[in-house]
């Protein structure tokens, strides 16, 4: 303990009369991948030699095909491997994550009521749908209308055995909500299993959260099991097959097939592809195929850009689906009920050196899913320049933009955004999947969604993405950069009328 103290700043002359262990407790309540990039090489030296878990970490490590790559069988040969990985964002994500739980092995029950915080979802859960309380969200005609093309194709696949098509939705219609609704109750309900696809972390965290919030509709089961299995996350060999709902990164079980496959050939299982313009992909098609070579099949894409796929992988996207629209929506129609909103975009840049530092690795990752990889994008977040020029772009604006909400490129890149924005004299605070001085992010949301609550702006890392209502927000400011359009669009669709109102002013830092 006190080689991690002394690691994290703890100086034992300075602070006569407390232990290491009392000043550690106040500095650094939970682990999270900062605490980990500085300590590794003593959490190496000591609490890895005897971490039990420690296999577990390397078998996530391989599965992410990070680190030499070999098969240690030993104790040592673990500590050995995590040694010689280099500390990406990946490895200490999986630390702490590995430390937390450790630690919370001693946690009183009592500290825990079982609730589920809306903003940060847990990796693995067991629910009570009988306990779970009523979602009171009033649906929109248009999610209605896409429950009844749903439910129609589900009674013909009665019939022909065969349930496979697109749900057409723009982004910020509450196309994930319509889905995880409508699954609930005619899936889950029956006594079946979900396997939901995406290639990002934060979008297997909304629909974890859409699951959660309407799981009080899966009144037929006694107990509801849901896992996000990402790097991030549950590994792929933690899938059990008992587990109900399974959120899962393309990356995690494109690995590991021989886990996947047998879930997916199995005709309870309903496959659900988020993004769904993705799936030509090879990653994507190898686990779709799996579940096509069964007689009985379930396959649904979601998207809300089915003609932005390349021009040469617009048909295999269509035989994917069975060649197939279950029900589509054009933004148009939505604007004109008022549902989404006009953006008024603005663009800054920021002239950062971006590309400094790219590694094989990078390149790799954005030739595979055509976006920045997490080192690439960790990197970017840490440039000071760039950071202050988002502060100074509010600040410039501050009376215009009025209260703001900013998406972050990370967890880290959040800390020092709001960190830099409270120097400034603003009132700034940030939500996020953990943080390390234990505040509650539901207390911070609703500070800010209150006009009067004492908060201009709000840094989130892609969280406040569905379901959302900020009446209050006149500004969004996007610092995450991504080549990807269509990523850009999901940041844009935030723009609904029942959180934001028209014409909402939209600034892009690039």
């Amino acid at each position: 303990m006190g080689g991690l103290a002394q690691a994290w700043g703890f100086e034992p002359d300075r602070w006569d009369g407390v232990s290491a262990r009392e000043w550690l407790g106040e500095k650094a309540k939970r682990p999270t991948p900062e605490f980990v990039r500085v300590t590794k090489p003593v959490l190496e030296q000591t609490w890895l030699r005897n971490y039990t878990g420690a296999k577990q970490i390397v078998e996530r490590l391989v599965e992410n095909e990070i680190g030499p790559m070999n098969a240690p069988r030993s104790q040592r040969g673990y500590v050995d491997y995590i040694k010689a990985c280099r500390n990406s964002l990946t490895i200490r994500s999986l630390l702490a994550e590995a430390l937390i739980r450790f630690g919370d092995k001693d946690r009183d029950p009592a500290d825990d009521d079982g609730s589920i915080d809306p903003v940060s979802v847990p990796r693995f859960t067991t629910l009570q749908p009988s306990l779970q309380p009523h979602d009171d969200r009033v649906p929109y005609p248009h999610q209605h209308e896409a429950w009844e093309r749903l439910t129609a194709h589900l009674a013909e696949c009665q019939t022909t055995g065969i349930f496979e098509g697109l749900l057409v939705m723009p982004t910020g219609s509450g196309k994930t909500f319509t889905a995880a609704r409508w699954l609930m109750e005619h899936v889950i309900n029956r006594g079946h299993r979900i396997v939901w696809l995406a290639h990002r972390h934060e979008l297997l965290e909304q629909a974890a959260s859409s699951f959660h919030r309407v799981s009080g509709l899966a009144r037929q089961i006694a107990q509801l099991r849901v896992r996000i299995v990402s790097g991030r996350h549950c590994g792929t060999s933690q899938i059990d097959p008992a587990d109900q709902i399974l959120l899962c990164s393309v990356a995690s079980l494109a690995r590991r097939s021989d886990i996947i496959e047998p879930i997916l050939r199995d005709t309870r299982t309903f496959l659900v592809i988020d993004e769904a313009h993705h799936a030509p992909a090879k990653s994507y098609r190898d686990l779709i195929v799996m579940v096509r070579s069964t007689k009985r099949r379930r396959i649904l894409g979601l998207t809300a850009t089915p003609t932005r796929t390349s021009e040469r992988e617009r048909p295999v996207l269509a035989s994917l689906f069975g060649g197939r629209i279950i029900y589509e929506i054009d933004p148009t129609t939505l604007i004109e009920r008022g549902i989404l909103a006009r953006p008024i975009p603005e663009q800054v840049k920021t002239r950062a050196e971006v590309e400094e530092g790219v590694t094989k690795e990078d390149v790799s990752y954005l030739e595979r899913f055509n976006d920045l990889s997490e080192d690439w994008l960790d990197r970017i977040a840490r440039l000071e320049q760039r950071n202050r020029i988002v502060v100074d772009q509010y600040l410039k604006n501050r009376n215009r933009y009025g209260k703001t909400l900013v998406f972050a490129i990370n967890v880290a890149h959040a800390v020092l955004l709001t960190k830099r924005f409270q120097e400034s004299g603003v009132q700034a605070d940030y939500i996020a999947s953990y943080r390390d001085d234990g505040r509650d992010n539901k207390e911070i949301n609703d500070r800010f969604r209150d006009p009067g609550g004492g908060l201009d702006v709000l840094v989130n890392v892609m969280i406040l993405t569905e379901g959302v209502d900020l009446p209050a927000v006149m500004t969004v400011l996007l610092t995450r950069p991504t080549i990807s359009e269509i990523l850009m669009r999901q940041m844009i669709g935030l723009e609904r009328t029942e959180g934001w109102g028209h014409g909402r002013s939209l600034s892009r830092l690039v």
